[in-house]
């Protein structure tokens, strides 16, 4: 059996990669592990940071070559700089959504997301991420059943995907009529749906990103077979030429004309590659599927490529907490934006001291747990009123009638005390150090100026908060009894380490030389930002535009010249 390319794995940079192959005339198998497609993009948030990118000027901001490279270097610092590869992600991001949008079904809309780092040279206080736009997932038809499914946590109702301003009405809708309103339409929606399709179909977030990809895959004739795990690579003379595949319990051998490219999601799930790699690997719990294992980077290292070094991180870090019966974990979410980031919480360790900006971008709270002597676990604490106004957890904001607290009660998930000391003793920490550790969060909401680490002194950190609350969005008291307090352990939503690349995608072997005919992507090439992270959406975005690169690389015999740092969005489309 044979194509022109063939990709491994199924998320948001293996898309790109197929799509735009097959856009250019080539024809591309797509091999997924999983019975689902998507991978890990499917049920993230569905968000792509990409400098200059088309959108930015909907914003009332403007982007450049050289303020995106300058963000790179204040971001990654010197040492770690990979100018080649950070020049060709700048470069091609905005080529990358330009293709997409008058080419395929992808239509991407801009967002509110700061830079997280936006307080830095070069950094931008809004532009850079954007999302992709609502879509009708009737229009996959029967390919609709092979989208990967939301998190069921992340989800009202357990599949009822709701994106921001969702998020927003369900939090008013006690307050306020016209979110009252809103909620009821949603709900009615997906009750139809349910009958009529067994799921909700209205595709936000990451199901929306993946679900205009595959019907773009589809419309431009790429193959898709989810169920067949890529077993090895081939290679005969120094460059790799197909990829042995299991589908329906026998090995396929499919010859590449033209290459293969790995975007198989990264090692999440390979205890290996966790031990060496990843710090409190014994306590480290990933969000991404179980498909997510390390084969597409294992079988790129039996074949001769090298894996990267001089990371700032080797995963994309976040908090999780679960919640567990008899034993197992049942049910499990990360902390992004709905809870810790707002006004009266605050993250302790044993000693029941703060030890981090809570409003801090997740990934910069994992590490900071995580390199703190006695926060893992950590503890999240919070009041009645902040839980019932922000959630906590796997509790969803909303009054008691709404959401009740027996079953997070009785399983553990939350822990619930009448006094402060009281908490401390539940949760075997200092008491006498945490009454004082809420005494001085209380000073600092009055106030308005967090003493110790700056909670809401950044544009990403009041832009997470509550604007509603006054002095300052991000700080808010805890005094109103009962007190309640999630453990956090620290995990992640991808991981970064990966395959070292050029700026065309190919794989380098242990010399720095491309293995001809191998390409890598998303997070099973080396970061860009080399382990740091520059907004919402910094794997996504360089992991479909490097998608890009790859594509068009197999089926071109150069890619267009760079653009010089005077060239603008606008003269790209001419």
């Amino acid at each position: 059996m044979e194509y022109d390319v063939v990709v491994i794995g199924s998320g948001a940079a293996a898309m790109t990669a197929a799509v735009t192959a097959a856009h250019a005339g080539r024809s591309v198998l797509v091999v997924e592990k999983s019975r689902w497609l998507g991978g890990t993009s499917a049920m993230s948030g569905g968000v792509a940071w990409l400098p200059n990118n088309p959108h930015i000027a909907e914003t009332g901001e403007h982007d450049s070559r050289s303020r995106a490279l300058t963000y790179f270097q204040s971001l990654v610092g010197a040492e770690r700089m990979r100018p080649k590869v950070m020049e060709a992600f700048i470069d091609n991001a905005p080529r990358m959504v330009m293709f997409l949008e008058e080419h395929t079904t992808m239509q991407f809309e801009r967002t509110t997301y700061p830079d997280y780092k936006s307080h830095l040279d070069g950094g931008m206080p809004v532009g850079r991420s954007i999302a992709a736009r609502e879509w009708d997932g009737r229009e996959l038809g029967a390919a609709l059943d092979l989208l990967r499914p939301p998190m069921p946590e992340l989800c009202v109702l357990g599949r009822m995907m709701v994106d921001g301003m969702d998020l927003y009405h369900f939090m008013n809708m006690t307050r306020s009529f016209a979110s009252l309103r809103h909620v009821l339409r949603r709900l009615s929606r997906y009750a139809i749906d349910l009958v009529r399709y067994g799921r909700g179909t209205r595709l936000v977030m990451g199901n929306a990103l993946l679900g205009r990809l595959i019907k773009s895959a589809l419309d431009c004739g790429v193959e898709l077979w989810p169920n067949a795990p890529a077993r090895r690579l081939i290679k005969n003379g120094g460059r790799v030429s197909g990829v042995v595949v299991e589908r329906d319990g026998a090995e396929v051998t499919i010859h590449a004309r033209l290459g293969v490219v790995i975007g198989s999601g990264g090692f999440a799930n390979d205890p290996e590659l966790k031990r060496r790699l990843i710090e409190h690997a014994e306590h480290h719990y990933t969000i991404c599927p179980e498909s997510v294992s390390g084969d597409g980077i294992r079988m790129a290292l039996e074949a001769g490529a090298s894996l990267g070094t001089n990371t700032w991180h080797n995963y994309l870090g976040t908090q999780v907490t679960f919640m567990k019966r008899a034993g197992k974990i049942v049910s499990k979410i990360p902390f992004l934006r709905r809870d810790r980031n707002k006004p009266g919480f605050v993250i302790v360790a044993a000693n029941g001291r703060r030890f981090v900006n809570e409003a801090w971008p997740y990934n910069d709270v994992a590490y900071a747990m995580t390199h703190t002597p006695d926060a893992v676990p950590a503890f999240l604490i919070c009041d009645h009123v902040r839980l019932r106004r922000y959630g906590l957890g796997l509790v969803r904001p909303g009054p008691g009638w709404a959401r009740p607290l027996g079953k997070y009660l009785r399983s553990g998930h939350i822990v619930r005390a009448n006094t402060i000391a009281e908490l401390a003793a539940a949760l075997h920490i200092d008491a006498a150090q945490l009454e004082e550790t809420i005494r001085k969060n209380n000073q600092y909401a009055a106030n308005g100026k967090d003493a110790e680490f700056g909670k809401g002194d950044t544009v990403y950190d009041r832009w997470q908060g509550d604007p509603t609350v006054k002095p300052n969005p991000s700080l808010g008291p805890i005094d109103t009894p009962p007190y309640y307090a999630v453990t956090l352990w620290p995990g992640d939503l991808g991981t970064f380490c990966g395959l070292v690349t050029d700026e065309r995608a190919r794989v380098l072997d242990s010399a720095g030389r491309p293995i001809t005919g191998l390409y890598a992507c998303g997070c099973d090439m080396h970061p860009v930002f080399t382990g740091s992270y520059p907004g919402g959406g910094g794997s996504i975005g360089p992991g479909m535009t490097f998608g890009f690169i790859a594509g068009r690389d197999l089926t071109t015999a150069a890619l267009e010249p760079s653009l010089s740092p005077s060239n603008s969005v606008s003269a790209l489309r001419a």
